[in-house]
C-alpha cells in the first residue's frame, strides 16, 4: 500500500518474520504522467537446501526398474553417456543401438520423505521418435510421475517453465498408435542434449512418496532412448528432522 516517487531502480526488503521460503505475487501500480500500468510480478524468496542426491555412480541405492505387464523394460546403469561424472540410468540398448519396441519401462525410486517447498531436479537427455512433420507429437518418449500411496496410483508431474516438449500421438498412419500411454499425454521426446528440468513438489510436502521415470515406445521406428542422471531434492529442511 505504500507509494514512492523515483526515477531510479528500487529495492524491496523482506521482513525477518517471512517464511523460510515464500512464493507470492508482488502487485505494482506504476504511474507516469497520465499513464497508469498495473503489473503482477512473481516474488519467490528464501533458499532451498539439498536434502537428497543420487548421482548414479555407486549402486542402485534402492532404485528398482520393471516393465508393465506385457511390455518390455530396458532401464539399466550405463557408462555410455552421463551428466557427471561417468554413469547414468539409460532406457535403451545395452550398447550404442536403439531402444526396443513395445516398451513400458518404469524406473522407481526408494521411498522419499518430502519437506515443505520441495523441488525435484534431474539432468537428462533423450533421443526418441517423433512424427516426421509434427515434431511436437511423439511415438516414443518419457514422463515423470509421483505416488503418495506406495505405488497404488500415480500422477504425472509437469516440469516448471516450458513444461514437456511433446505429447503422445493418437494415430500411426491410419491405425491407433501402439505406445502404452493415453493419447495426448505430455512427454519428453524428440532430441535434446543434457539439460536440467525441475518439478514443483510443494503440494506433496511432509509426504512419503515414490518417484517414477516411465519410458514408452510403439512398435515402429526406434531411437537411442532416455538417459537420466543427478537426481536431487531441494526444500525447506526443518531444524529437527521429521521422524
Amino acid at each position: 500500500g505504500e507509494v514512492e516517487t523515483s526515477l531510479s531502480p528500487f529495492r524491496l526488503s523482506v521482513d525477518a518474520e517471512a517464511p523460510v521460503i515464500f512464493m507470492e505475487n508482488l502487485n505494482l501500480q506504476l504511474t507516469f504522467d497520465d499513464i497508469i500500468k498495473n503489473i503482477e510480478v512473481p516474488c519467490d524468496g528464501g533458499m532451498r537446501e539439498l536434502y537428497y542426491s543420487y548421482d548414479v555412480e555407486t549402486d542402485t541405492a534402492g532404485w528398482i526398474h520393471t516393465g508393465a505387464d506385457g511390455w518390455e523394460d530396458q532401464w539399466h546403469q550405463s557408462d555410455e553417456q552421463s551428466s557427471s561424472p561417468v554413469t547414468s540410468w539409460k532406457c535403451g540398448d545395452d550398447g550404442n543401438g536403439d531402444d526396443s519396441n513395445h516398451l513400458d519401462a518404469r524406473l522407481i525410486s526408494p521411498p522419499l520423505q518430502l519437506y515443505p517447498f520441495s523441488q525435484l531436479s534431474i539432468m537428462h537427455r533423450i533421443e526418441a521418435e517423433v512424427h516426421s512433420s509434427n515434431p511436437d507429437s511423439a511415438y516414443d518418449g518419457g514422463i515423470v510421475e509421483i505416488s503418495l500411496d506406495d505405488g497404488e496410483s500415480w500422477s504425472e508431474l509437469i516440469p516448471v517453465g516450458a513444461g514437456y516438449n511433446s505429447w503422445f500421438r493418437w494415430f500411426s498412419g491410419d491405425n491407433p498408435a501402439t505406445h502404452p500411454f493415453v493419447p495426448g499425454t505430455p512427454c519428453f521426446s524428440g532430441s535434446f542434449d543434457w539439460r536440467e528440468d525441475i518439478f514443483d513438489l510443494a503440494a506433496c510436502a511432509d509426504s512419503l512418496v515414490l518417484l517414477r521415470f516411465r519410458f514408452g515406445s510403439d512398435d515402429g521406428v526406434a531411437r537411442e532412448g532416455w538417459f537420466l542422471d543427478d537426481i536431487a531434492l531441494y526444500g525447506a529442511v526443518p531444524l529437527i528432522p521429521l521422524s
